[in-house]
């Protein structure tokens, strides 16, 4: 069974991002551009505090960060859409952590008619 909770990115992140990023890079190349360093890291956390972008953070049960998805260009109201960009860290990619955390993003996706509001979410995903 695979417990995993999101939220959103935060500053206090920036030494376990930018660590799991550096780990990851061989499985991001050349698709994902995460940022590496700390300067890059503050331009991305500034980047996700606009009112039409989030960025959420997947933990597993050991609180270790499991990966992380990008939204962008978040329209709400009757249209409800936005863009999803999503990454795993390379110590989880392949075991299902992942796809168990996309079904809590989309769940998380219908709270309160927004489209991934500041909610909180966590699941126990076992059919995985």
């Amino acid at each position: 069974m695979l417990s995993i909770h999101i939220r959103e990115l935060r500053l206090i992140d920036e030494t376990l991002f930018l660590a799991a990023m550096q780990r990851s890079t061989s499985l991001h190349s050349p698709w994902i551009k995460a940022p590496l360093n700390s300067e890059g890291f503050k331009n991305f956390f500034a980047r996700f505090q606009q009112t039409n972008t989030k960025c959420f953070l997947a933990f597993n049960a050991q609180d270790q960060l499991i990966g992380v998805f990008n939204l962008s260009e978040i329209v709400r109201g009757a249209f409800q859409s936005t863009y999803l960009g999503f990454y795993a860290v390379i110590d989880y990619a392949g075991a299902g952590y992942m796809s168990a955390a996309l079904n809590l993003e989309k769940s998380v996706a219908n709270l309160d008619n927004s489209v991934f509001g500041s909610a909180l979410g966590s699941s126990d995903e076992n059919s995985l």
